[in-house]
């Protein structure tokens, strides 16, 4: 009898620890902040939440996105460079590969002292979507570089040390072909009027670097990003 107490005791402090460890891990997971909390401009009207496929690899593909969003990962404080880069996962403006591109990514930056911020932006070739690269995706782009710079304080960021990732391709420096760092680059300041602290924030990023799918097959497992630590972008994608 004293022996089947101690055993079911040991069961329960067994199953009270796993709990508390799956508690601990949903706390710390990160979670989503939407760009603009009361709606998006050029999303008026658009309901329904993003929808999520899973890919032959295991890969989370995100489409239908009406509510633009960053995810942050951020360093502990033992590591914090100081230094940002918002990622922008590729997908054709069709849809969102957001592991591979988007958190992986910003984990291991964060793991490395680099706040890193996934971008979730409203996607333009979607069929039958009414949004642009121009007028929504860059506007994505450029709110959530005004956001974490408005939040730069609270994060531990400098604002002159917040760098771009973008897994779209350039084959050109035009804004509308592609969704870049280089349509960043030049996008202009008030392209996206709001009305809190975030509006008076500029969108240039400090650095930026575009990679592509391809870039990132058979890169070693502890340095997925390497490339987006130089410090410009390409010259062939930068506008003239």
């Amino acid at each position: 009898m004293l022996n089947r107490c101690r055993s079911t005791s040991r069961k329960l402090r067994t199953a009270f620890a796993l709990l508390l460890l799956a508690t601990t891990l949903r706390a710390a997971e990160p979670k989503e902040i939407l760009l603009w909390p009361n709606g998006a401009p050029g999303s008026e009207g658009k309901a329904g939440d993003a929808k999520v496929r899973i890919a032959d690899n295991g890969e989370h593909v995100i489409s239908n996105i009406h509510k633009p969003s960053i995810t942050p990962y951020l360093p502990s404080a033992d590591k914090a460079t100081g230094r940002a880069v918002i990622v922008a996962p590729g997908g054709g403006h069709r849809e969102l590969w957001s592991d591979h591109e988007g958190h992986h990514v910003a984990r291991w930056l964060s793991e490395h002292g680099i706040a890193a911020f996934v971008l979730k932006y409203r996607l333009a070739h979607e069929t039958n979507s009414t949004y642009t690269v121009d007028d929504h995706a860059l506007a994505d782009m450029q709110r959530a570089l005004r956001l974490v710079r408005s939040r730069s304080i609270e994060w531990g960021i400098a604002t002159n040390r917040i760098g771009l990732k973008t897994s779209q391709p350039c084959p050109n420096p035009s804004p509308t072909s592609s969704f870049t760092s280089c349509s960043a680059r030049r996008a202009a300041d008030n392209s996206c009027a709001t009305k809190n602290a975030a509006d008076s924030m500029p969108t240039s990023p400090a650095s930026s670097r575009t990679t592509t799918r391809n870039q990132f097959r058979g890169r070693p497992r502890s340095h997925p990003v390497r490339a987006i630590q130089e410090p410009r972008a390409r010259e062939d994608c930068r506008a003239g």
